[in-house]
């Protein structure tokens, strides 16, 4: 698909529909939901899972819990990430929870922004009431799984500060407005561990998939 300009959004018609599925600002999912999770291989971080995703991205990774999701041949792909981080002394909220870090898939979906692609599925997003409402449904989820990553005095403490409308209300990745599709990248780290609209639609018909088989020279610089 070429690329092309991005199409005119019908903001205040997504705005307003993205704010009436909002929580109130007062309201924050206080228990660990019961979620359906698409492949959370939760092994035990180990420090080679460290070591891995560093090369993979290319820097010391921030703040990572565990792997949420690992290929065939047991190198991580996405990184399960805490969602408070210490910067310059100051506590703020770290939104991405998931990161994919598999070269292939982050190579395959930078290939497919440079083309155009978010353009495409924002269009039909824009058209289609059915993706808007499922694409709501990935962003409560997310809300629900971060707050219940945190630890019960990290809770309190984002309470005590007034952030918990931040952890409210922002959606997958941070985004205020939960109809628009921020990162291609960002959206498939869910799809293969929480569930995601948009990664659905690439893995169907843009053909993204992770690998399927164990493989010893797999290109994923995890491998040793």
């Amino acid at each position: 698909m070429g690329a092309g300009p991005q199409p005119r959004l019908d903001h205040g018609n997504l705005i307003d529909k993205a704010n009436a599925i909002l929580p109130p600002r007062s309201l924050m999912p206080m228990r660990t939901p019961s979620l359906q999770i698409r492949s959370m291989n939760h092994a035990m971080l180990l420090p080679a899972d460290l070591q891995a995703i560093a090369r993979q991205i290319g820097r010391a990774p921030h703040g990572v819990m565990d792997v949420a999701y690992r290929c065939p041949s047991g190198h991580p792909g996405v990184a399960l990430t805490y969602p408070l981080k210490s910067q310059a002394g100051r506590l703020t909220p770290f939104p991405s929870q998931m990161w994919l870090t598999c070269p292939q898939l982050t190579a395959c979906l930078s290939e497919l922004e440079r083309t155009g692609v978010i353009a495409d599925l924002q269009q039909r997003l824009v058209e289609s009431p059915d993706l808007q409402a499922r694409f709501a449904d990935d962003h409560r989820r997310c809300i629900a799984h971060r707050w219940s990553l945190l630890l019960p005095e990290d809770q309190g403490l984002i309470q005590a500060r007034n952030m918990t409308h931040i952890f409210a209300q922002r959606g997958i990745g941070g985004v205020r407005h939960w109809m628009t599709i921020k990162c291609l990248h960002l959206h498939f780290a869910h799809h293969l561990t929480l569930g995601d609209t948009v990664g659905q639609l690439l893995e169907k018909e843009y053909s993204v998939k992770p690998c399927s088989q164990k493989k010893s020279n797999c290109v994923n610089t995890a491998a040793d």
